[in-house]
């Protein structure tokens, strides 16, 4: 098991942070644009 720098943890944990926001916001554009 790799030890990771709080710097890269913190880098991952925004990263996947932002991607579950745009996926939110773009499935909320398809419903939205579906009805």
């Amino acid at each position: 098991m790799y030890v990771m720098s709080t710097d890269s943890f913190v880098q991952l944990i925004t990263s996947l942070i932002y991607l579950a926001i745009i996926l939110g916001m773009i499935s909320t554009l398809l419903n939205i644009l579906r009805k």
